[in-house]
């Protein structure tokens, strides 16, 4: 009974965890992924630098001060990779255009070809949704798109 009740505990935790993690800024988790491993990696050179073994142990206190500062672990990229705020991108296929907002991770959508051209895909309902995916049946690439939408849009979708 013990184990069963500990199952059951175990299993509610991680769906709350589940619905926090999609639900979350996916910069916020960025970050608290970043601080976590900072400090991991300096907790575990701490202890290694304890036991007298200095070749492992400064290597992941400067790598876990690097994910602290810098926010990456390894070489800096001096090409200034860094992305500015407002960015987004756009991508086009013969019967959609999809755009993605890097900072919110909203994705929108225009239909350019077929029956339902020129509409917005936020102004279509779940039926008309499907039906346009039948549609796209024969351009996988299209049909890609729509269903990386549906994704966000309506999880769960699929079933």
């Amino acid at each position: 009974m013990v184990f069963f009740v500990t199952g059951v505990a175990v299993l509610v935790v991680l769906v709350v965890l589940g619905r926090a993690f999609v639900a979350a800024n996916p910069r916020s988790l960025v970050r608290a992924l970043r601080y976590t491993v900072g400090v991991v990696l300096i907790a575990v050179g701490v202890v290694l630098a304890l036991g007298e073994r200095f070749g492992l142990a400064l290597p992941l206190i400067a790598a876990g001060i690097s994910a602290l500062t810098v926010g990456r672990i390894g070489p800096i990229d001096l090409g200034g990779s860094r992305r500015s705020a407002g960015t987004g991108s756009t991508v086009r296929s013969s019967f959609l255009e999809m755009h993605l907002d890097h900072d919110t991770g909203a994705m929108t959508g225009t239909v350019v070809k077929g029956n339902a051209a020129g509409q917005a895909l936020e102004d279509l309902d779940e039926a008309a949704l499907l039906k346009l995916a039948g549609e796209l049946a024969g351009d996988p690439e299209s049909l890609s798109l729509l269903e990386a939408y549906l994704d966000r849009r309506m999880p769960g979708w699929r079933e």
